[in-house]
């Protein structure tokens, strides 16, 4: 399993730094400055080809109400089920990884090193997240609005299913 490690810590410096503006039109200057390629657009997101030196070099832009609510983008080789196991391989990667992201962003404000395999940073203008799977890793740039929307959410309707 490949983790293009140096180019994604490259990618989250970008997009730590970056002046995002919550705009569908930032997704453009981001593309260009990543030096990405948008390959489909549509009102509701876009389909890019990354840089990234990994078997699917993808990311998904999605657009909602005139926002850019988030980017994905895979980080590392999608294994196949058999070669995914018990996740360890995939965890194992992201958590070399996850050094080289607290490097360069410090801390998490959420996730703890060996106890999670989701990291959050909560900057001004973006929180940055970091996720492993079972079979791949994957980073999610997001809209400090729209996470703020997917936060209430969690707290105030998801939690309370709990007392249903």
């Amino acid at each position: 399993m490949r983790v293009d490690i140096d180019r994604v810590v490259d990618i989250v410096g970008l997009a730590a730094e970056f002046d995002w503006s919550g705009s569908p039109d930032d997704l453009g200057r981001f593309c260009e400055a990543a030096r990405w390629t948008i390959t489909e657009s549509g009102p509701h997101g876009a389909e890019i080809a990354t840089n990234l030196d990994i078997d699917c070099p993808e990311a998904h832009a999605f657009v909602c109400d005139g926002r850019l609510n988030y980017i994905n983008f895979d980080v590392s080789d999608v294994l196949s089920e058999e070669q995914s196991g018990d996740g360890a391989l995939s965890r194992a990667c992201f958590d070399s990884l996850a050094d080289c992201l607290f490097r360069e962003l410090g801390e998490p404000d959420r996730g703890a090193r060996g106890s999670r395999h989701y990291f959050r940073w909560d900057l001004p203008k973006v929180i940055i997240f970091a996720y492993c799977l079972s079979r791949y890793n994957f980073v999610r740039l997001v809209d400090p609005q729209y996470q703020e929307k997917q936060d209430f959410i969690d707290k105030h309707v998801v939690a309370r299913r709990d007392e249903i």
